[in-house]
């Protein structure tokens, strides 16, 4: 176990030299450990379980591409937007049946992900809870 602490002080040694040899700035450094995480943070993004489960009901409700809009305007763009429709419509059906039916296998698997996750919170709630007892119990006997 020292080997591999030794290891890794070796390389963070190596790679504080080379960022002083090619005169990387803090303020550099600093954005470049920004980028590495999603949401621009310095800390790295954050699961909060409310948000993920109202967009997982969001997705469930809302997975299908309309397929028809309803032309409006004026006579001759609706005409134009009714022949454009009928003569490349049956392409875009298609690809937009294939669309809905991916959207809504993600839409489920993502429901299921989230119920996942809510099975696994009980789950380790209930172990912390019981891992308190043991230790209560643990420091009972020793006093």
């Amino acid at each position: 176990m020292s080997g591999n602490k030794q290891d890794v002080e070796e390389l963070m040694q190596d790679l504080r030299g080379q960022i002083a040899a090619e005169g990387h700035t803090e303020k550099e450094l600093e954005e470049a450990r920004k980028l590495a995480y999603l949401d621009g943070s310095d800390k790295g993004p954050e699961f909060f379980y409310p948000e993920l489960a109202a967009k997982a009901r969001y997705l469930d409700t809302h997975y299908e591409n309309p397929i028809l809009f309803a032309p409006e305007g004026n006579p001759v763009k609706v005409a134009l937007q009714k022949l454009i429709l009928k003569t490349v419509g049956f392409t875009y059906f298609r690809a937009f049946r294939h669309q809905n039916a991916f959207n809504k296998e993600v839409a489920g698997t993502v429901e299921e992900l989230t119920a996942f996750i809510r099975m696994q919170e009980k789950e380790n709630a209930a172990l912390r809870e019981q891992v308190e007892r043991l230790e209560a119990q643990l420091k009972g006997k020793a006093e």
